[in-house]
């Protein structure tokens, strides 16, 4: 049986796997600052035009009869997920 070189180490670097996981974090934040700015400076009327066409079509956003149905049919299961987070 031939042993391997890394027999008993990882086949990455220190070096390595802290730059790996300095750059997903690095990736990710800079893809949210970019949605961040764009929200913020490129759709400034994105809320006042939401809230005209909500009043247009005499819509509160809130719809009780729905959420009674939701909680109807999958509250069992939304409480059995979230007692095993907790």
């Amino acid at each position: 049986m031939i042993a391997s070189r890394h027999e008993g180490k990882p086949p990455y670097s220190q070096t390595s796997a802290f730059w790996t996981f300095r750059l997903s974090f690095a990736f990710t934040a800079i893809g949210t600052a970019w949605l961040v700015y764009y929200r913020w400076f490129k759709m400034p009327l994105a809320s006042k035009a939401l809230n005209a066409a909500k009043a247009k079509a005499n819509v509160t956003g809130y719809d009780i009869h729905a959420l009674k149905a939701t909680l109807k049919y999958f509250g069992p299961r939304l409480f059995g997920t979230a007692s095993t987070w907790l």
